[in-house]
């Protein structure tokens, strides 16, 4: 996970406490980890004592995550960003579902049929903030990799359950 293995070796107790918060489960221990060491970037969004504030699962973790989120996207929003919250989260209720790629066309007309949202900003710059649970590209090919796609498919599982029970679809629009 290129983790620097000295400091866990030190720290047991953060070791102790990513097994407990992620329940084993190496996708959620990988997205604990990535963000704990970025903490030497600009864009810090985890640190060690928060780990001592949070609860075990999926769903702890993705509601810190947007929480921290909001504060960075609102900064961004000053520096210029254009981030559409209820667009960018009709896009990911919609990827949840989703069996495999979708392009920026389908995205976008299933987003308007299923929740009436009409993006005013490009796929690929709606679905920035989202960049390290969705890939994929907007390109036009013929290439059966385009489109876009949720990092994992357990994203997918979680994400659909997650999103029905905190997020009204009235609310996204």
């Amino acid at each position: 996970m290129g983790v620097p293995i000295n400091q866990l070796t030190a720290e047991p107790e953060i070791v102790y406490k990513l097994h407990e918060l992620s329940e084993g489960e190496p996708l959620l221990l990988g997205l604990y980890v990535e963000d704990l060491w970025q903490l030497g970037t600009v864009d810090k969004t985890l640190t060690i004592e928060d780990l001592k504030h949070l609860t075990p699962g999926f769903a702890a973790y993705f509601r810190d995550w947007i929480e921290r989120q909001k504060r960075i996207w609102q900064l961004e929003r000053t520096e210029g960003a254009e981030i559409d919250e209820p667009t960018m989260y009709g896009y990911l209720a919609i990827l949840a579902c989703a069996y495999g790629r979708l392009t920026a066309t389908d995205l976008g007309e299933v987003a308007r049929r299923s929740y009436g949202i009409a993006s005013r900003l490009p796929t690929d710059v709606a679905l920035y903030p989202l960049r390290r649970f969705v890939i994929g590209t907007s390109a036009q090919t013929c290439d059966q990799h385009t489109g876009y796609v949720l990092s994992h498919p357990k994203l997918g599982v979680f994400l659909q359950e997650f999103l029905h029970e905190h997020l009204d679809p009235r609310s996204i629009c």
